[in-house]
């Protein structure tokens, strides 16, 4: 018997419910269940609750969770920021009670 081999190529993994193994698009339009949000953005239960940490806002109505495309963005831009040495410069600053001068 002969050994079978594949060569058509890589495969993509595919995750629960057969969706494509890589995120999807959030749209600032948008209101998202919690599921349907760590599922498009890729997220685990561990990382959205480290987002919710971290000031990602969610909304509550009864006993389900939601969060609107906007909050997500806002909270990705923040943590953007807060990663760039510009921000962490004028956070210093801010923390001395130093002011940024703009006149030219």
């Amino acid at each position: 018997m002969e050994a079978r081999t594949d060569d058509s190529g890589p495969r993509k993994a595919k995750r629960k419910g057969g969706s494509p193994g890589y995120p999807a698009v959030i749209s600032v339009l948008e209101v998202y269940g919690i599921q349907e949000a760590k599922r498009r953005l890729g997220w685990t239960t561990a990382a959205f609750r480290a987002a919710k940490r971290r000031g990602l806002r969610v909304l509550i109505c009864g006993k389900r969770r939601y969060v609107t495309g906007r909050e997500v963005i806002r909270f990705l831009e923040a943590l953007q920021d807060d990663a760039s040495p510009s921000a962490s410069v004028q956070s210093n600053r801010s923390a001395a009670g130093c002011s940024q001068d703009h006149a030219s």
